[in-house]
């Protein structure tokens, strides 16, 4: 599907959305991809062929002597959850592996320090280690990675997307299996609607609601359950496209730019097709829109936009800080980084803002 919006009018709503909200381009996610993918051959483990011989089948374990030292090699999965990020965020990512954690953080410095030695300009600095928890500058781009001991899974599916939710479903219980989950269903999401859409259209549309879920004080982007109806997350957004996507079909409407965005504002004002378990408790600001947005920037956002700063504070569930850092020194970086993080646990701690979570960049 092509843009519905003239390439001057399309051109100005990118920069808008890059210049306010840090939205990235189609380079940008493509060099995150590239830079994802050189992480993955850093710390992954043990990712060989699962079978020795064409006698084997999925019913018959290989007892021989090579798989029984396959076996005994430690395994780490590395996958990301979406890659619907700004270019202020990390990447979120989860590890999976059939090692205890201490073991993971022996093998994460080691993979670590080798990439160092090896290539002084890859660009790899640490800036918090803690339980199993990462978060580093590789290349560019920022990561977030949390490991999680899951040696049932690990083993019987290396590749852990390729798990059948049916076998997840197992251990839904489980934090860390129902974020796979979750991570499946929004790679899921996200490839039908690149079939509906086309992946720039899609990149648009998600970037302009998440610019509206930032005015709105409810975009999340951290570790989340699926089942968390306070925010906005990523995956809440792919839900709404991916309805009013459906809407527009069940309608014989075409899935133009501004069509879609028009029926997720409807669909939201309505309350009748967003998911119960992802409501959010208050009225949408923007008023009911039809099919006629155009400028698009300065149609629904630029009406939250403008609302006075008073309604606002009163409305966010969540609050952004940006920082800015102007020095040189990645570990005068990290340290500046690691004393706000503190001075939130406090912020979140006082009655005052019982209210409200905050975040920052």
């Amino acid at each position: 599907m092509a843009f519905d919006l003239s390439d001057s009018e399309a051109a100005e709503l990118q920069t808008f959305l890059a210049e306010n909200y840090n939205s990235p381009s189609a380079e940008w996610l493509a060099g995150l991809e590239r830079q994802f993918e050189a992480l993955q051959a850093l710390l992954q483990q043990g990712h060989a062929p699962t079978h020795s011989g064409p006698n084997n089948t999925d019913d018959e374990p290989d007892t021989s002597p090579s798989a029984a030292r396959a076996a005994a090699l430690p395994v780490v999965t590395l996958i990301y959850c979406t890659r619907f990020i700004g270019t202020d965020e990390p990447l979120t990512c989860y590890a999976f592996g059939t090692v205890s954690q201490s073991t993971f953080e022996d093998i994460f410095w080691q993979k670590i320090d080798e990439a160092k030695n090896e290539s002084p300009e890859t660009g790899i600095e640490v800036y918090v280690a803690e339980h199993g928890y990462f978060n580093l500058h590789f290349g560019g781009y920022k990561f977030r990675i949390l490991y999680c001991t899951r040696e049932g899974l690990v083993r019987r599916y290396p590749n852990v997307l390729d798990a059948p939710v049916e076998f997840l479903n197992r251990w839904e219980a489980d934090e860390a299996i129902s974020q796979l989950i979750w991570t499946q269903a929004l790679w899921y999401a996200t490839d039908r609607l690149h079939v509906d859409l086309g992946s720039d259209v899609t990149r648009v549309i998600f970037y302009y609601l998440r610019a509206y879920a930032i005015e709105r004080g409810a975009y999340y982007n951290l570790f989340i359950s699926r089942h968390d109806s306070r925010v906005l997350h990523t995956g809440h957004i792919l839900t709404l496209m991916s309805t009013a996507v459906m809407r527009l079909t069940n309608k014989d409407r075409p899935y133009t730019l501004q069509n879609v965005v028009a029926a997720v504002f409807n669909n939201i004002l309505t309350g009748k097709t967003f998911v119960n378990s992802c409501h959010t408790s208050r009225e949408p600001l923007p008023e009911r829109v039809g099919q006629a947005m155009t400028p698009f920037s300065q149609s629904i956002l630029m009406r939250v936009r403008a609302q006075p700063m008073a309604t606002k504070l009163d409305f966010p569930s969540f609050i952004k800080i940006n920082v800015e850092y102007n020095g040189a020194s990645s570990i005068a970086h990290g340290k500046l980084l690691a004393m706000i993080e503190e001075q939130i646990r406090k912020l979140r701690k006082s009655k005052s803002y019982a209210q409200h979570k905050t975040l920052f960049s």
